[in-house]
C-alpha cells in the first residue's frame, strides 16, 4: 500500500472533490423534482413495502437513511444528505485510490470529474440508496481486483455488499476466480501464495455466498408484505427477480437504433469492444478479470434488468475508470512511481 503524504497542494486537490460532489449533488438535486418517489421507494423497504419483492432485500441503504432520520426532521431530508453524502465518499474514495497508485493530480482529479459528469448524464427518473451504495462497493472491488495484495478485502467488502443488493453474489465468485487466476497464470511468488488460498479461502468463500443466497431469499419472503399500491408480486417467486432477457435483446438491438435510446446501445457496445481490446493486449490476469466483472455486470443487467434504466450502469463508471489506469500503468504510462509524495 502506498503512503500518502498530504501537503497544501493535495489539501486544495482533496477541497475541488468537495467542490466537485457539492456540484454534482446540486445537478442530481435539480433533475430528480420533489424526490417523492425516491422517498416512497427507499421507505417502503423499512415498511415491508417495497415496489417490488426483489427490493426487500435490499435494506443497508434505506436502514441508514432511517439512521439519518433520527438527526434530521423528516426522511426526504435524511434522503438527501445520504445521497450527498453518499457522492461525497465515492468522489473522495476515487480520487484517493487513483493518488495511492501514483496516479498524478491533475488526471485523478480529471478522472473525477469525468465520473461525476457521466454519474450525471446516465441520470434517469429513478435512483435508489442501494445505487448509491453498489458504486462504492464496485469501485472498491474493483481497486482490489486491480492493485490490492491482500484480495481477502473482497470477502470483507462482501459481508456488507450483501446487505444491500444481491448483486453482492458476485464478490465471492470473482474472490474464487482472482484465486485460481492466481494459481494459474502468475509469477511463482503468487502461485505459491494462491495455492495456500484453496483449501482454506475458497471453500470459505463459497459458504458466505450460500450464506448470501438464503441471506436473500429469507428476507424477501419474511420481511416483505405487499407492494405499496396492492398485490403481492408472486411473479418469478423462486428467483425472486423479474427476467427481461428476451425484451432487452430486442430493445438493445432493434429498437434502440430507431430511438434516442441508441446512445445506450452504443455506449454499451462501444465500451465492451474497447475492453475486449484491452483483453487482447494486456497480460496482467487482474486486468482480465475485471473486465470479466464488467461484462458479467452487463449480462447481469440483460437478463434481470431494465436495459435503458441507465441508473444500472453506475457501478461500471468506476470500474472501466480502474481498468484504463491499470492499463496505462502496465504500458509504463502513469504511475509507475512507488510512494505519493509531497511536492
Amino acid at each position: 500500500m502506498r503512503t500518502i503524504f498530504f501537503s497544501r497542494v493535495e489539501f486544495i486537490y482533496i477541497f475541488a472533490i468537495f467542490i466537485l460532489s457539492g456540484l454534482t449533488f446540486r445537478a442530481l438535486y435539480m433533475m430528480h423534482g420533489d424526490w417523492k418517489d425516491l422517498v416512497d421507494a427507499a421507505y417502503g423497504v423499512t415498511e415491508g413495502r417495497p415496489h417490488w419483492r426483489a427490493f426487500q432485500n435490499r435494506l443497508l441503504g434505506p436502514y441508514l437513511v432511517l439512521t439519518i432520520d433520527w438527526v434530521l426532521p423528516t426522511y426526504k431530508q435524511s434522503l438527501l444528505a445520504f445521497t450527498a453524502a453518499g457522492l461525497l465518499v465515492q468522489n473522495f474514495v476515487f480520487y484517493l485510490l487513483l493518488r495511492l497508485q501514483g496516479i498524478p493530480r491533475p488526471p485523478a482529479l480529471f478522472a473525477a470529474c469525468m465520473w461525476s459528469y457521466i454519474f450525471i448524464v446516465l441520470q434517469d427518473y429513478w435512483l435508489y440508496t442501494w445505487d448509491i451504495v453498489d458504486i462504492i462497493v464496485f469501485t472498491l472491488v474493483s481497486y482490489v481486483i486491480l492493485f490490492s495484495k491482500e484480495k481477502e478485502w473482497l470477502l470483507l467488502i462482501y459481508l456488507i455488499a450483501i446487505l444491500n443488493r444481491e448483486i453482492a453474489l458476485l464478490i465471492p465468485i470473482f474472490y474464487v476466480i482472482v484465486v485460481l487466476s492466481g494459481v494459474l497464470f502468475g509469477n511463482e511468488k503468487e502461485r505459491k501464495k494462491f495455492k495456500n488460498y484453496i483449501l482454506l479461502k475458497i471453500p470459505s468463500s463459497i459458504i458466505l455466498m450460500i450464506v448470501g443466497i438464503f441471506y436473500t431469499k429469507f428476507s424477501r419472503d419474511f420481511l416483505f408484505i405487499e407492494r405499496p399500491f396492492g398485490g403481492m408480486d408472486n411473479i418469478n417467486l423462486v428467483i425472486g427477480n423479474h427476467i427481461h432477457i428476451l425484451s432487452n435483446i430486442k430493445i438493445l438491438f432493434f429498437h434502440n437504433f430507431v430511438s434516442p435510446s441508441i446512445f445506450h446501445t452504443l455506449m454499451v457496445l462501444l465500451s465492451i469492444l474497447y475492453l475486449i481490446f484491452i483483453m487482447s493486449k494486456t497480460k496482467n490476469f487482474y486486468i482480465n478479470c475485471s473486465i470479466v466483472l464488467y461484462l458479467v455486470i452487463i449480462l447481469n443487467i440483460i437478463i434481470f434488468g431494465i436495459i435503458n434504466e441507465t441508473r444500472m450502469y453506475l457501478p461500471l463508471i468506476s470500474i472501466f475508470f480502474l481498468i484504463f489506469f491499470a492499463r496505462m500503468m502496465e504500458m509504463g504510462g502513469i504511475g509507475q512511481t512507488g510512494v505519493v509524495t509531497r511536492s
